[in-house]
């Protein structure tokens, strides 16, 4: 649902206007204001300017159609976290997929609602069941924390990044 403050209204959205599915898991906006949702069926992207909704599932490389996570990097790559298949890293610009997991240095293959967040040095940070995890692009190389690195304990929901570059 969005609230429009200065008319004072509400319109929801739902899977009569477009969305692949009812139950959104998480939300982003990019930098065109496009917004994009995670679903259990798949990621739901809508341009409001051509009012047009494009549908992504594996069909068109998702590893998982459970999205339960959404991170946007430099406004064309995006970083899809599933409910047990690990991430999906999408570059708009040149159309390729990429699945990370386990067996790519992922701390856990389940990613918890919302728990991507991109980094002003474009480190991508991935909250998951069982640690977190950094992904470095320029690099392509993943680090991952766990409980005896520090964390107070296992599940990682939420990841902040001060204006200091601290996680």
């Amino acid at each position: 649902s969005h609230y429009d403050p200065i008319g004072q209204t509400w319109q929801t959205l739902s899977t009569t206007h477009g969305l692949v599915d009812n139950y959104v898991q998480d939300v982003v906006v990019d930098h065109n204001n496009e917004l994009w949702f995670a679903t259990r069926y798949g990621v739901s992207h809508f341009d409001p300017v051509q009012q047009t909704w494009e549908t992504i599932t594996t069909a068109d490389g998702l590893v998982d159609n459970n999205v339960l996570a959404i991170g946007i990097q430099d406004n064309h790559i995006f970083w899809f976290g599933t409910n047990g298949n690990g991430v999906s890293r999408y570059d708009r610009t040149t159309g390729l997929w990429n699945t990370f997991d386990t067996s790519n240095g992922l701390a856990h293959n389940s990613i918890p609602l919302g728990a991507i967040t991109v980094a002003g040095d474009g480190k991508i940070w991935i909250g998951t069941l069982y640690g977190v995890s950094s992904y470095d692009s320029v690099t392509n190389v993943w680090h991952s924390i766990y409980v005896g690195d520090g964390l107070p304990g296992n599940t990682v929901r939420t990841i902040f990044i001060h204006d200091n570059g601290s996680v």
